[in-house]
């Protein structure tokens, strides 16, 4: 995932989009649940695409976004999830 806000609003603003949509995938910790948009954007310090989904979407911080916050090692997204 790439910090890159013009291609994710975007794709935000297609028409059957799911905020709520979780992924599962092998290049992340198991989940049988899979993990938030926002999770994935704390993973990979994506700044701009987390403001996004805060602010457009009001996507709910949670214990994977503050564990992920410090792999994804962006400061201000940490700041956000403490």
């Amino acid at each position: 995932m790439y910090n890159s806000l013009e291609r994710f609003i975007s794709t935000a603003e297609r028409t059957g989009f799911d905020e709520d949509h979780r992924l599962v995938g092998d290049l992340y910790p198991y989940t049988s649940y899979g993990y938030s948009l926002l999770e994935l954007c704390c993973y990979h310090g994506a700044f701009d695409c987390f403001k996004l989904l805060r602010t457009k979407f009001s996507s709910h911080i949670t214990q994977s976004c503050l564990q992920f916050s410090f792999l994804g090692g962006n400061p201000e997204i940490l700041s956000e999830c403490r």
